[in-house]
């Protein structure tokens, strides 16, 4: 069974879940301190879909992050998404509208 958390804001949802071992899935409408790649931030606007989530690392080499993208592409099919590596979900028009951060903590993989 998934331990969901929602919240209306919270300032990272990847910081929250890292915090916050028991749970395996975070949402919220919006995030104050979103993260990126580095030492970018992600910003949340209207309707935007902020959420992490944790995964089992594979004891194999993989393409991780890779795999969630294509994977979120596929699930959003409607929006004719594309994947740009190595981390960027674009429109159809190429506007990047999403990106995928995977970090290991421990024994699992926050997304």
């Amino acid at each position: 069974m998934m331990n969901h958390k929602h919240f209306d804001i919270i300032s990272s949802t990847q910081t929250y879940l890292i915090e916050n071992p028991s749970y395996d899935l975070v949402t919220a409408k919006e995030q104050s301190l979103g993260r990126g790649r580095g030492s970018n931030i992600w910003d949340s606007y209207d309707n935007s879909l902020a959420f992490s989530f944790t995964l089992s690392p594979s004891n194999t080499k993989t393409l991780t992050s890779l795999e969630v993208g294509v994977l979120i592409c596929d699930y959003i099919y409607s929006a004719k998404l594309k994947l740009k590596w190595p981390n960027d979900i674009l429109t159809q028009d190429g506007k990047k509208c999403g990106g995928i951060l995977l970090q290991l903590q421990d024994d699992r993989l926050v997304v």
